[in-house]
C-alpha cells in the first residue's frame, strides 16, 4: 500500500475551490478541526490517514507502489543509505 496522496490532492483542490468561491466543501470532506490557538472551535480540516515511509517499509510503499524506483532513491546521499546498500 502507497500513501494516498492521490485522496490528499484532490481533497485539498477540494477545500481550496470552495473557499475561493466563498462556498462550504461537500459533505464529508471536513471530518474534524485541528486548534490552532487563534481560531474559536479550531480550524476545519479535513483528516486523511496516510502511511508514514520508513526504511522499513520504503520498499512496500515507494518502489513496490511504484512511486519512484530504486535507482532513483539510491543517488547523491541517500546511495549510502542501509536501502540502497541492501539493492547492490
Amino acid at each position: 500500500m502507497s500513501p494516498p496522496y492521490k485522496e490528499m490532492d484532490e481533497k485539498a483542490v477540494v477545500l481550496i475551490l470552495s473557499t475561493i468561491a466563498h462556498k462550504e466543501p461537500p459533505a464529508g470532506i471536513v471530518n474534524g478541526s485541528w486548534d490552532n490557538g487563534f481560531v474559536k472551535g479550531g480550524v476545519p480540516t479535513s483528516y486523511t490517514p496516510n502511511i508514514f515511509i520508513t526504511k522499513d517499509n520504503i520498499q512496500k510503499t515507494v518502489v513496490d507502489a511504484g512511486l519512484w524506483t530504486r535507482e532513483e532513491l539510491c543517488t547523491g546521499f541517500a546511495a549510502s543509505s542501509d536501502f540502497c546498500k541492501a539493492g547492490n
